[in-house]
């Protein structure tokens, strides 16, 4: 076999792909979903593909694990597994591979799990044929969530999925990938929808588990910040196509095509943050409190979600809510929409307390508060056209049908969406079009307040800055507060003016952002910084 520029040069392969082509369906906008894919992966290194969203990287990893969707026809190509051809698509033998030789975790952890099952059964039918003893069955599993850093295991195998933290639940995922100790590991995406400190744990724990399994790893991601964490070597695709290829290094710093610049690039420009204009201020909390409770009689349970917040925030800026999951971020989100029950605390639009206010009232105040959520696509109803859907809040308020359309209309276009896209359903538009469907649908109502609830965080990195320069131009045509919720700090550092610090239901720190970002002061927020991927690689000095 041929070595491919210089992957998997100094040992035997244990992944070799020679030639893979993959139809699309005659109605797509281009032919092959991958074409002449060309990729090596020696034991012990981790090859990452890198691309936007629709550019092959997941159809690659399904077709090694002989997944691909019917409707995709496998035009031509080889796949190899330590030096033994893959054999065709969807074929039953295909059972003895999958995780005993090669193993998939995938981007939601929540999905790959059962949710009536605890998570002892699932690991259990995976393994339970090679221990005839439950003690030795209980003996692996211990040192399987051992080997994965979690320690408690008798409390992890006897929850469920719902009862564990994003980040147990993936790493529950790769132990179950890793239980009959495969030689490949593919990733596609698994800490994409993680905040930064549970990603960081990830990162170095799949890191860690490659040197100490000899794991050969592909790792698919869009992001270059988890590039420059954990790649060996990288590979660059753009329509289906490998453009660039090559050790990380030399990916990072001397980029030779335009489109593998343009991506580092985007990376980097997530840093930058230009000050908005600020005006009067429109909405204020004063020692919030929200308490969430469980249980009834004798045995209820309280948890504090939101601990004594408060903080303002003018028209024309953009605050930034950061912080872990469970943070309480969503929960203040809630609050300030009167989604959730305030335990105590005041909360002011416009000088006026609105926990007092009557159903009328609250109607009123509804139109200027709108929310914009991280999932477009269930935000949106898929039995409606797009112009329904963003004319439909105008029109439960009062405005004549005709005027909404035109209002929707209208928001389309600013929003960079063509106009025949009216007639359309949410399921015929890429992720980064449905948020812009969503952007433009809470525009409608000519909001004060924008919350943007982790609005860009399951988008490639080229959308995000395509959707994060709609934000701000969509600011500073209609003069909206935004609050912007999110984990990754390099989104906050791009577009927020001020910064609000979460841990524990708790701010512990709050400031503008550069100064936050410069020379943060709570060692919690120290620790997300560390923790963050690198993206400022300090190479490419690109124009706007």
């Amino acid at each position: 076999m041929n070595n491919l520029d210089g992957i998997g040069a100094k040992t035997a392969p244990i992944l070799s792909v020679f030639n893979l082509t993959v139809g699309l369906p005659l109605y797509g906008d281009r032919q092959f979903a991958v074409e002449d894919v060309n990729l090596e992966l020696a034991p012990g290194k981790t090859v990452c593909l890198v691309g936007e969203s629709g550019s092959g990287k997941s159809i690659i990893g399904h077709s090694i694990m002989g997944m691909l969707p019917s409707q995709l026809k496998y035009v031509n190509g080889q796949i190899f597994l330590k030096g033994n051809l893959l054999p065709e698509q969807r074929d039953p033998s295909y059972s003895a591979l999958r995780s005993v030789e090669m193993s998939m975790i995938f981007q939601d952890a929540s999905l790959s799990l059962n949710p009536l099952r605890k998570i002892r059964k699932q690991l259990e039918e995976i393994i339970r044929t090679k221990y005839s003893r439950a003690a030795e069955l209980e003996n692996f599993l211990k040192i399987a969530l051992h080997n994965v850093e979690l320690t408690d295991h008798k409390k992890i195998l006897n929850s469920y999925p719902h009862q564990i933290s994003g980040g147990q639940a993936q790493r529950v995922v790769i132990a179950a990938a890793l239980l009959q100790e495969p030689s490949l590991l593919i990733a596609d995406e698994p800490t994409t929808a993680l905040d930064v400190t549970t990603q960081a744990s990830i990162l170095k724990l799949i890191d860690k588990l490659k040197i100490k399994l000899n794991l050969a790893v592909l790792f698919i991601t869009h992001d270059f910040g988890v590039v420059a964490e954990i790649a060996d070597e990288v590979c660059v695709l753009r329509d289906g196509r490998i453009i660039e290829k090559g050790e990380t290094q030399a990916i990072l710093q001397s980029p030779k095509k335009n489109y593998t610049k343009h991506l580092i690039y985007l990376a980097q420009k997530l840093e930058k943050k230009e000050n908005g204009y600020l005006g009067k201020e429109v909405l204020a909390l004063e020692n919030l409190n929200v308490v969430y409770k469980s249980g009834r009689f004798l045995n209820v349970r309280k948890t504090k979600a939101v601990v004594d917040v408060s903080f303002s925030v003018n028209s024309g800026q953009t605050l930034g809510i950061v912080g872990e999951s469970g943070s309480g971020k969503s929960s203040l989100a809630k609050a300030i929409l009167l989604l959730e029950q305030i335990d105590s605390g005041s909360i002011k639009f416009k000088g006026t307390d609105i926990l007092n206010l009557n159903t009328l009232e609250l109607k009123h105040l509804r139109r200027k508060m709108q929310i914009v959520l991280q999932d477009p696509f269930s935000a949106l109803n898929p039995r409606k056209t797009i112009l329904s859907a963003i004319s439909e809040g105008p029109i439960i308020h009062g405005v004549s049908k005709t005027k909404a359309e035109e209002i929707a209309s209208r928001l389309l276009r600013l929003t960079g969406l063509a106009k025949s896209s009216s007639s359309r359903y949410p399921h015929e538009f890429s992720g980064g079009q449905r948020q812009r469907i969503c952007i433009a649908r809470a525009l409608a109502l000519e909001p004060e307040i924008l919350i943007a609830d982790e609005a860009v965080s399951a988008l490639d990195v080229s959308i995000q800055a395509q959707i994060l320069d709609l934000f701000k131009k969509m600011q500073q045509r209609f003069g909206f507060a935004l609050i912007f919720i999110t984990h990754d700090l390099r989104v906050a550092r791009a577009i927020c003016d001020t910064i609000l610090v979460m841990k524990d239901g708790q701010v512990v720190e709050k400031g503008y952002a550069n100064e936050i970002f410069k020379s943060p002061k709570n060692p919690y927020t120290k620790l997300l910084l560390n923790s963050a991927p690198k993206s400022n690689f300090g190479l490419l000095d690109l124009p706007n």
